[in-house]
């Protein structure tokens, strides 16, 4: 399998992180944390 690249920006009005991944073949992940350690955890 190979590993996911995520784009992590910082949503300024909402105060947290949000992290995204486009699957190529249609569809994705999408999830937001208060700071990097939160979103290495989310699952």
């Amino acid at each position: 399998m190979d590993p996911l690249a995520f784009k992590i920006e910082r949503d300024v009005k909402g105060g947290v992180l949000v992290a995204s991944w486009d699957d190529p073949e249609g569809g994705g992940i999408t999830t937001q944390a208060k700071n990097l350690s939160e979103v290495a955890d989310a699952n």
